[in-house]
């Protein structure tokens, strides 16, 4: 059964700059991998011209993007759409990950386990009864005080007690393609009615959990989805090396690593009460490390 890897990459040079990044370490961490890449974008030559032609390219316009937005116009419902259009065509196992991602090591043990049947998000993030949560807390209110549509016949005593994961990381058979299809119908009609960038992630993760237990790629992909100064970081080092070699950007790629670079972001936010202000007056936020292109 073939492996697949699934990105959607459009808009924003910033989004190619990210998808560039993930499959470089992809590569670098899964030298003797067979996995087939399918890169969803409006830019292929762009992505050619650092990765070369030996991913596939599935090009996409506004347009088209534009109705997969649907009628609730929401930029989340892209990344349905796609996989939907992706299984389509083709049937294995089916990995998919959002651009800002990096691989930390070989991913054959999930692929193998997703053959297997198993369900793959990339981190539990709680409880969504959690009360303690600002958001969970959003999310567990709504549907407590919500007649849900007759489209949707999950209790909100159920709702409550499942575990909201990060869809950054999506892994799944092909043939369980009733995980796309209601996640759709669920983001349709929530959505309209609590417009919040969560809805997809939401869907993915009640109906995931549904299906049988969910696990987590935490470990073998980092998400770097609270990082988005690398951005700039990562612009930098794109227009210094863009006439590099494939394997050439692959030996640089730990230079920058958004694992490392992200650390005094993650250890200020961690500050509380005075500290935090003294921090914040004296030293100011957090600087990005030294790093080298």
């Amino acid at each position: 059964m073939k492996n697949y890897l699934v990105y959607q990459a459009y808009g924003s040079t910033d989004i190619l700059h990210e998808c560039i990044y993930s499959i470089l370490s992809f590569y670098k961490t899964n030298p003797y991998s067979n996995t087939y890449i399918v890169v969803y974008t409006d830019s292929k030559s762009y992505l050619q011209s650092y990765l070369g032609k030996k991913i596939s390219y599935q090009q996409i316009d506004q347009d088209r993007i534009n109705i997969w937005k649907g009628k609730i116009d929401f930029v989340h419902r892209v990344k349905i759409k796609i996989l939907q259009d992706f299984i389509l065509n083709h049937e294995g196992n089916l990995l998919y990950t959002d651009t800002d991602t990096l691989f930390c090591s070989d991913t054959s043990g999930i692929y193998k386990n997703i053959e297997d049947g198993k369900l793959y998000m990339h981190q539990n993030e709680g409880r969504i009864g959690d009360e303690n949560n600002t958001i969970m807390r959003k999310v567990n209110r709504f549907f407590k005080s919500n007649v849900l549509t007759e489209r949707i016949k999950i209790p909100p005593e159920t709702i409550a007690n499942l575990s909201m994961y990060n869809a950054g990381v999506l892994g799944f058979k092909t043939d369980q393609k009733h995980i796309l299809s209601n996640s759709l119908v669920f983001t349709d009609s929530i959505y309209p009615r609590f417009p919040k960038h969560i809805v997809e992630q939401l869907a993915f993760s009640l109906y995931m959990q549904a299906s049988g237990p969910v696990y987590e790629a935490k470990e073998e992909i980092f998400h770097y989805w609270n990082f988005k100064e690398f951005r700039s970081v990562l612009k930098v080092f794109f227009e210094k090396h863009h006439n590099l070699s494939v394997e050439t950007l692959m030996e640089r790629l730990d230079n920058i690593s958004p694992k490392r670079l992200i650390k005094p972001k993650l250890a200020y936010e961690k500050t509380r009460g005075m500290r935090r202000i003294y921090q914040k007056l004296i030293k100011g936020k957090w600087q990005m490390p030294v790093y080298e292109l």
